[in-house]
């Protein structure tokens, strides 16, 4: 798939610069939010994790993290900096069994695929999460389009998504939305981030939402 291809190879050709910028930048609320929803020492895997930053932040909170990301440039980047917590794979395909996972980080990422292909990725991550919390962000918008990344490269694959598309999507792919919130855009950026954390629909039945208080968004 060309949006893949190109994207990726993107990622491989800016991966240091792209770790020079970014791997410092904490997400201190995003993370924080999603954490409070865990147990202690959960199993978590990052969808996309990129050169790995967030895999270090959940790491340091007590958490057992994997990352995974189709950029080999970045995962170089993602190895150097945080360890050997990491695999090359698609996250339309993870190579993980049903239910290895406490609750999936997939941030920044799902926004690099045509919008069609996001319900079967999110069934995806359903089907490895087992029971537990999804956190998802995305770019606020409207359609899809090629950009050119501040750090060069090449050119990325976009889609963008409004709040409510967000929140569907989390729950036709078989979660419960039980926090949803908007913020600004980050340095250099245009679009506002979209972030909603979904609880596996068997769970949010039989337990409610587990500590966490959904919001509205917008």
């Amino acid at each position: 798939m060309e949006e893949t291809s190109r994207t990726t190879a993107a990622y491989d050709a800016c991966a240091a610069v792209f770790a020079q910028r970014w791997f410092d930048f904490r997400l201190e609320e995003q993370v924080g939010r999603f954490a409070a929803c865990l147990r202690a020492g959960a199993r978590v895997l990052d969808v996309g994790c990129g050169v790995g930053r967030d895999v270090g932040h959940f790491r340091e909170l007590g958490f057992d993290v994997c990352g995974v990301d189709c950029s080999g440039g970045m995962l170089a980047e993602a190895r150097r900096r945080v360890g050997t917590l990491f695999v090359r794979a698609d996250m339309r395909h993870l190579p993980f069994a049903d239910g290895s996972f406490d609750g999936l980080w997939v941030c920044a990422s799902l926004m690099h695929l045509p919008r069609a292909d996001a319900p079967a990725v999110l069934e995806e991550c359903r089907r490895a999460l087992g029971h537990g919390y999804v956190f998802v962000a995305l770019k606020g918008g409207q359609g899809e389009r090629w950009v050119t990344g501040a750090e060069g490269g090449g050119d990325y694959f976009l889609a963008y998504y409004h709040p409510a598309e967000v929140e569907l999507l989390v729950e036709r792919a078989g979660f419960g939305v039980v926090e949803g919130w908007e913020n600004p855009p980050g340095p250099g950026q245009a679009e506002s981030w979209i972030n909603v954390i979904g609880l596996t629909r068997a769970d949010t039945d039989s337990h409610g939402l587990h500590g966490c208080t959904r919001m509205d968004t917008g």
